[in-house]
């Protein structure tokens, strides 16, 4: 990540935003106990987000200004069966946003989107597939809708002034 921001930094000559939107998620029941699985959301749902921040600070730091946006879920905001430990991942996130929100002295803004279900591979990755098929299938009709609105919420926090932050947003 570091590489990456280097890069764009020494190609644009300064950074105004990272969008920390990697995630995966293992849907499943607590009780199938698929501790991997939370390990691989713990290290690309958090520690993808703290990386990227990690990447972004120090240049934001430099230059007086930048914004961080954190992609989290609405899966955090409303607990639904097999969504557990990832909605319990996004709620971590929406954490650390909050918190580096309350620490900065406001030259870095960071913002919280919480798009609802859009259609991504992460579905196909329950260990039990019944469960998995049906989750595609029942929100894949939503994918359109959410895909938009998530693009103008996400392009609507950037485009803000220095002296306004948006801080959160979800999109149900």
């Amino acid at each position: 990540m570091v590489k990456l921001i280097t890069v764009a930094v020494s190609q644009y000559g300064k950074l105004d935003v990272i969008i920390n939107n990697a995630g995966i998620a293992r849907l499943n029941r607590i009780d199938e106990l698929d501790i991997d699985g939370w390990d691989e959301m713990i290290n690309i749902n958090i520690k993808g987000v703290l990386y990227g921040m990690a990447a972004a600070i120090p240049v934001f730091k430099k230059q007086q200004s930048g914004h961080i946006i954190n992609i989290i879920s609405t899966s955090g905001l409303k607990i639904v069966p097999t969504q557990d430990i990832y909605a319990g991942i996004k709620n971590a996130i929406r954490t650390i946003t909050e918190a580096f929100r309350q620490e900065s002295d406001g030259s870095i803004r960071i913002s919280g989107i919480s798009p609802g279900f859009i259609k991504k591979d992460f579905a196909i990755k329950s260990v039990n597939t019944e469960e998995s098929n049906t989750i595609s299938v029942k929100y894949r009709f939503i994918y359109r809708q959410k895909v938009n609105s998530y693009s103008v919420k996400s392009l609507s926090a950037i485009q803000k002034t220095n002296h306004y932050c948006l801080n959160s947003v979800a999109i149900l």
